[in-house]
């Protein structure tokens, strides 16, 4: 196991670097001028010059990389151009927020796209085409609309739900629940979707390969043939699937934060970007790429856990 980790982190530190890099010159090469955003448009060219000097932004964009990779690895990314407050502050405020939407939604995704794909495989005929008809129906739909639909439908028309805002769990757990409830359910729609899909597919290959025939054949029931036997063949498949679930959700996270104002890492990137301001895009995707590596560590752990082979391998 700890040989699978070190293998799996060995091979993030290329791949992390060259995100940093390039989202680093994406975003010196084509942010536009934060002075502009700092000062405002009564600010004369020389104003806007000494506060870029100050900002080091008019350094060789090669030192200025090496500076942000310094600040990188000693955990100092700087402070906000607009807010001014420290950057890990700012994130550290935003990412509870995004984690628990973000996870909640993948939750729900396994407590109900798993459940689902079973019942289409074991059933088939009528219930199988219903699910399958379904779920790509969700797959089709885009979160943000989804978003929108369920606050007019929800929150703006019967009212049961707040239409935005934030409530931190340790304070009201009830009002945390209604808060995220629609955009838990925007977000993981499709997520849903993708794992009913895939442990549909992987079931029926299962319940056709020769072992689960002589277990029926040997009288053992059919509950203890899925759950004992069938969902441990699977559980690779599904913890994989379930994992590029949580990456993708993270992405679709901003959009469901801007719609619901939520104050997540979600609305903060696109202010953050509306601003041109720097070190809280690149603080982000710094963020960002933590959780897919941690979220890719888990997964590799989670597949050796249920699939001796890859324990093997």
């Amino acid at each position: 196991m700890l040989r699978i980790v070190l293998r799996r982190l060995l091979q993030s530190i290329p791949i992390g670097l060259i995100v940093l890099v390039g989202t680093f010159i994406l975003i010196r090469v084509g942010g536009g001028d934060p002075t502009a955003t700092i000062l405002g448009i009564s600010a004369t060219a020389e104003q806007r010059a000494e506060l870029r000097e100050t900002l080091g932004l008019n350094d060789p964009l090669f030192t200025q990389l090496l500076r942000y990779v310094g600040e990188v690895f000693t955990g100092d990314f700087g402070d906000s151009y607009v807010s001014k407050r420290p950057v890990v502050a700012v994130l550290l405020q935003a990412l509870p927020v995004t984690l628990s939407v973000t996870l909640l939604a993948v939750t729900v995704a396994f407590i109900v796209g798993i459940p689902l794909g079973i019942l289409a495989a074991r059933r088939g005929g009528v219930t199988d085409r219903v699910i399958q008809s379904s779920t790509v129906l969700f797959m089709a739909i885009p979160g943000f609309w989804l978003a929108l639909m369920l606050m007019v439908g929800f929150a703006v028309r019967l009212r049961w739900f707040p239409t935005s805002g934030y409530v931190a769990f340790e304070r009201d757990a009830l009002g945390w629940i209604q808060h995220v409830t629609l955009p838990v359910v925007a977000l993981c729609s499709a997520a849903v979707a993708a794992l009913c899909l895939q442990t549909r597919a992987r079931f029926v290959d299962i319940f056709d390969q020769d072992f689960i025939r002589t277990l029926r054949a040997a009288g053992v029931p059919t509950r203890s043939i899925v759950f004992r036997h069938a969902l441990k063949n699977a559980g690779g498949t599904i913890v994989t699937v379930g994992g590029l679930q949580f990456i993708g959700l993270l992405g679709g996270v901003m959009f469901v934060e801007q719609v619901f104002a939520l104050p997540g890492i979600g609305r903060i990137a696109v202010q953050a970007a509306t601003q041109h301001d720097f070190p809280i895009l690149q603080g982000i995707v710094v963020v960002l790429m933590v959780l897919v590596v941690i979220t890719n560590l888990v997964v590799e752990i989670a597949r050796a856990a249920v699939n001796p082979k890859v324990r093997l391998a």
